[in-house]
This record gives structure tokens, sequence and C-alpha cells, in this order.
């Protein structure tokens, strides 16, 4: 599946739960505010590269993001005509209220952080590398699960990671919610970042261990209706791959570590 498909998964899978928990107000600044912010964060993100490319943006200009779908006006849609008394008249389409369809920003931030970056060229250091890429891994993360689709992964490369521009965009989205203070932060965010860090797992493993605890989160999630079966199994083969990773949780949950025979 493309990277495209996946990403637009993701942001259907947490349409419900942005609109219902974050406030009406907010939703409207971000929404109001993105290109400003956009333009802002590559430039105070990137440092002396951002200021570089935004400096040759406004020399090429370009049309930043999506106009939002409106309805057709009643006048585009055509009049019927009308024979009467061997007169021909146009009659007046019927009234239709124009509307603006509002989606969760997430798709437009995306995208105008991507359409800047992508065709500059940028020197990335490696520290910005990596701030783009744990950025990017929090808000999958939290949308996955919290939107509950863990599975939709918009990764290629053998690194399980997109292009650092779409991390770069990914990471924009993350800053721009946080910026608004939409509470987006996950009690397992500092073992995910310890399996990372860590240097003896292979990428396949961290991937899959990014995975087990976004799925170990939602059964939490689930409280009294979580199936204890199910977390057994997450753990054990957490265990498998990283006993480090297992340890943390049972520190941080001690009430996990009577779920495993010992």
């Amino acid at each position: 599946m493309s990277c495209d498909y996946q990403r637009g998964r993701i942001w259907d899978g947490m349409t419900d739960w942005y609109n219902h928990h974050v406030p009406a107000s907010t939703r409207e600044t971000i929404k109001d505010t993105i290109q400003d912010f956009v333009k802002n964060w590559i430039e105070n993100t990137l440092d002396e590269e951002g200021k570089r490319i935004m400096r040759e943006s406004r020399r090429r200009p370009q049309s930043l993001g999506r106009k939002p779908r409106t309805a057709i006006k009643a006048q585009d849609r055509g009049a019927s005509i009308e024979k009467k008394g061997g007169k021909t008249r146009r009659t007046a389409p019927p009234a239709i209220e124009r509307h603006i369809i509002v989606d969760p920003p997430f798709e437009e931030i995306y995208t105008q952080a991507k359409k800047i970056i992508a065709p500059n060229h940028v020197h990335w250091t490696e520290e910005q590398r990596a701030q783009m890429s744990e950025k990017m891994r929090h808000l999958l993360h939290w949308m996955h699960v919290h939107g509950e689709t863990p599975d939709a992964d918009p990764i290629h490369g053998k690194h399980g990671l997109p292009r650092i521009s779409s991390q770069a965009a990914y990471a924009a989205v993350y800053d721009c919610l946080v910026a608004n203070n939409v509470k987006i932060k996950s009690s397992f965010e500092s073992i995910q970042d310890a399996i990372w860090a860590d240097k003896t797992l292979d990428d396949d493993d961290k991937h899959e261990l990014s995975h087990l605890l976004e799925q170990l989160e939602i059964e939490m999630n689930k409280k009294q209706n979580a199936s204890a079966e199910q977390k057994e199994e997450i753990l054990i083969r957490i265990r498998e791959i990283a006993p480090f990773a297992y340890e943390m949780i049972c520190r941080k949950y001690p009430q996990l570590e009577t779920l495993i025979p010992t």
C-alpha cells in the first residue's frame, strides 16, 4: 500500500477523536494559522537551512495547501428551460446553501511543510534527523492508539521510515498540535525512545516493538474491558525481543508483571 494511502487511513482514524476531544475554538485557530505556522516552523526549527529555503520559496511563489472544498453554487448547476404560452423562459434553480467541508488539519499541515521542504535539498544535521524521526514516531504512536489504526504504516526504505522530508512534515504536525495545547503525550514515550536508541536491535525489531507498545496501550485504555490474555501475549513477545523494554514496562506498570508466568 502507498504511503499516501496509509497516511490517509491514519488521518481518517483520528477524525472522530480530534473533533470530540479538541475544542472547536482550538480547531479553528489551528486551521486559520496553518500557513504562518508552517513558515515560522521551518525557519525556526531548521535554523539557517530553514531560513535559506524560506528565502528561496519567497523568490519562487507557490500555491500552499489545498483550497477548502465548497458546495457547487446554485447558479452553476444550470437552470431548467420551461415553455409557457409560446414563450421560453429560464427558471431559477433551487436555492442550495453554500458550505465548506472542514477536515482535520493534519494533511494540510503535512502537505504545506513537505511542499516547501522537499524540493529544496536541505542539508540535514544528524541532530535534526533524530529530532524529526522522534517527533514523527511520537505522533504516529498517539494516532495509532487513539485512532486504533496500528497497522497503518506510511513507511518505506531499509530503515522503516519515510523520506526525511516526510518525517519533517509529520514533525510539523506534531509541533503544531503541541503548540495549540492538544495533549498527545503517551506514557510509553520514554520506552519507545529507549527502543529506538538501542544499538543491539535491528530496524525490524524496533518497528515491531513500536507496534507492540501501541497494541499494549490500546488494551490498557480499555480498562475493565481489556483482555488479560491479549496483554500477556503482547508482553511475552516484547520480552522475547527486548528484555530491557519489558523491564521498563513492568517498572512503570508493576501490575502487568503478574500476567506473565515466572
